[in-house]
């Protein structure tokens, strides 16, 4: 069974409906739904868009997500590790709060993440840290290290019913020169439920 975690949104959607010229730049740089974040421009090794994931549930662990939501989630090197704080389905995509109040994980856990080597990190929220300069900090440290972060990832709690463990995630991207903001399709593969 494949499960759609890519958050695509209609041409009426309301963050197309506001004030162009603040949408501007993200929205021309390619930071509009699901995406990946590329401020280095670094190639994507293609290889990596078959990839082992890991669903963590962070949802119980409020603003700020420290290394112990890893408590018995087993990461290794390669794979995704997609974080569900559910902050999606609380907030509307382009609600201000969906954008300034989302929860961020730590740095002590992207560090500990960026260690295994994972290749990607997901989130359902707008980015793994809170503020613009924090928001690029961590973004360009994943991507120096070898790790891009997917953001705005959807259906999380759709997948979380369907998996307990590892699966697989494909990854499709179309890196446009110039772009910081890459859109993304993530799809999950998870096992069919037995007729009951």
């Amino acid at each position: 069974m494949l499960i759609d975690l890519t958050l695509s949104l209609p041409a009426d959607h309301a963050v197309f409906a506001r004030d162009r010229e603040a949408w501007a730049i993200p929205m021309s740089s390619g930071h509009v739904g699901t995406h990946l974040d590329t401020l280095l421009h670094r190639p994507i090794p293609l290889d990596w868009m078959d990839r082992s994931a890991r669903l963590v549930d962070a949802r119980s662990f409020g603003a700020d997500i420290g290394l112990d939501v890893l408590a018995g989630v087993t990461v290794a090197a390669g794979d995704f590790v997609l974080f569900r704080t559910d902050h999606i389905r609380r907030h509307a995509y382009g609600e201000r709060e969906y954008f300034s109040d989302h929860p961020q994980l730590d740095w002590p856990l992207v560090e500990h993440l960026i260690g295994k080597k994972v290749s990607f990190i997901g989130i359902d929220a707008a980015g793994l840290r809170r503020g613009r300069e924090e928001h690029a900090r961590v973004d360009r440290f994943c991507e120096e290290n070898g790790a891009y972060v997917i953001e705005n990832l959807t259906n999380l709690d759709a997948l979380a019913a369907r998996t307990g463990g590892p699966f697989a995630a494909r990854v499709a991207w179309i890196a446009h020169g110039g772009l910081t903001g890459i859109p993304v399709k993530v799809v999950a593969e998870v096992p069919d439920l037995a007729p009951a």
